[in-house]
């Protein structure tokens, strides 16, 4: 009876970690549907960083309140058919603290080097009714806190900026400019990440060098160096090197187009491409990353219309029904900061859903390879465990650091 149990215990546990595989998934091919979505808006000379994971996390949560045209919708945007599927909780107990609200969760282990803090949280509007339906799915499979709040009380977005602030250790002060008596609610995922490498670059050997914009002009910045082994590969479009973290759990991948070539050139499925282990120089900038946009438009573009329509939009699994009131989404924000330097990574996201109510193989690498990383690049930076995307960037310019 015991074996049995425990094969039981096995079979569900694999089942668990399958459907957050698959989870996983899903998000970063909702991530790879919004950066290219982005980079047509933004193009090849301006900065690009989102947090698929953050930006995602958000959605599902007004995605849990929808139902019917509006509910397929998120569906198909995220690439999962059930948008409070095993998966999502088996995610989010990962990445998200097991207690709602709770700010801070360190990786074990004695000075581990990796801090990961998030968060889900409601801010729902004293004025409407919700249903505790919606309000138990949410905290039981995203973790979510929720706080009932006056929407016209100017008190109210500082309060919500100061718990994006919190988890974000101050490197998103703002996230909410403004909100209005009409808001029913607001639906925030906050990320912050820090990261010491595995292997550090030594700052002796960073040098202020020519970075190359893509307009051809050049502007200084300080390139890092490394002589190492490295996951590596390249073929004729691209270079790409993986840099883990300490303890492996996270890593960064850096991907350059061949010269000639550009980001919005590489194929999205580089980071599913088989790495090799060589010998390597790598000269890498120094970056500080700041990007904020309104996702509206770009979501409208993958999908997402009857969420943003008064007349057709359906959130009546998150808010009790009234014939003379219409909740759809008003806003979606998105900010995300990152820093690269020789020591490792900080990067932070948060994402705020606003309601608002009206009445190939790889070629075969030469044995020393060399990736100077001097021109407009992507970055990677991904749980490797679960294989998610939580930051997914464009560098056209690397910034003052």
């Amino acid at each position: 009876m015991m074996a049995a149990a425990v094969c039981v215990f096995a079979g569900a546990a694999y089942a668990q970690e399958a459907a957050t595989k698959a989870t996983a998934a899903s998000i970063n091919q909702f991530g790879e549907d919004m950066f290219r979505q982005m980079q047509k808006t933004e193009g090849p000379a301006k900065n690009l960083l989102i947090s698929p994971y953050s930006i995602a996390s958000a959605l599902a949560l007004a995605g849990a309140g929808s139902q019917g045209a509006t509910r397929d919708e998120f569906a198909a945007i995220l690439h999962s058919p059930d948008i409070l599927a095993a998966g999502y909780a088996g995610l989010n107990t990962s990445l998200i603290p097991a207690r709602p609200g709770l700010l801070k969760r360190l990786l074990p282990g004695k000075d581990s080097g990796i801090e990961l803090y998030s968060a889900n949280s409601l801010w729902l509007s004293d004025k409407l009714t919700f249903l505790p339906e919606y309000l138990d799915k949410t905290s039981g499979i995203f973790n979510a806190s929720a706080e009932t709040v006056d929407f016209g009380n100017s008190g109210t977005a500082r309060r919500i900026n100061k718990w994006v602030e919190d988890i974000t250790r101050g490197m998103i002060p703002e996230l909410i400019d403004k909100l209005d008596a009409s808001t029913a609610a607001v639906l925030v995922n906050a990320l912050y990440f820090k990261g010491k490498w595995q292997d550090p670059f030594e700052p002796d050997d960073t040098q202020e060098k020519d970075f190359h914009l893509d307009d051809g002009s050049t502007r200084p910045a300080q390139l890092m160096f490394k002589d190492s082994e490295f996951q590596y590969r390249e073929d004729d479009n691209h270079q790409a090197v993986h840099l883990p973290y300490r303890g492996g759990k996270y890593e960064m991948m850096v991907i350059l187009p061949r010269e000639g070539k550009k980001v919005a050139d590489l194929s999205p499925a580089i980071w599913d491409m088989p790495f090799s282990t060589q010998l390597g120089y790598l000269w890498l900038p120094r970056m500080k990353l700041d990007y904020s946009i309104e996702l509206a438009e770009p979501l409208k573009a993958l999908g997402l219309s009857h969420a943003f329509d008064p007349a057709s939009a359906d959130f009546w699994a998150m808010v009790k029904q009234s014939p003379d009131l219409s909740v759809y989404i008003s806003r979606v924000i998105h900010k995300t900061m990152m820093e690269v330097e020789e020591t490792g990574t900080k990067a932070a996201a948060a994402t705020a859903v606003m309601m608002g109510v009206t009445s190939m193989a790889p070629m075969e690498p030469p044995p020393h390879f060399t990736m100077r990383v001097d021109r407009p690049f992507m970055v990677v930076l991904r749980d490797v465990p679960s294989d998610t995307i939580l930051f997914l960037g464009q560098v056209a310019d690397p910034g003052d650091m």
